[in-house]
């Protein structure tokens, strides 16, 4: 199984790349409950649907996206 790129937590609202190795981001603390992964950054952004959008992009991981 392969691992998705986009890691949302549902509690800070942010979405961030799976592979980031911004420590500012602290993915590896995130508590697995928040976590909702997607394979594209656009179904991110739409979740949990496109007219009731939840996230933003992370400013750090994601700042050139």
């Amino acid at each position: 199984m392969r691992k998705k790129k986009y890691l949302l937590n549902t509690n800070s609202k942010k979405i961030h790349l799976t592979a980031s190795t911004d420590g500012r981001c602290k993915i590896k603390e995130m508590r697995e409950e928040y976590k909702v992964y997607f394979d594209t950054l656009p179904e991110a952004l739409e979740y949990p649907n496109e007219k009731n959008r939840l996230a933003k992009k992370c400013s750090f991981c994601l700042k050139n996206n």
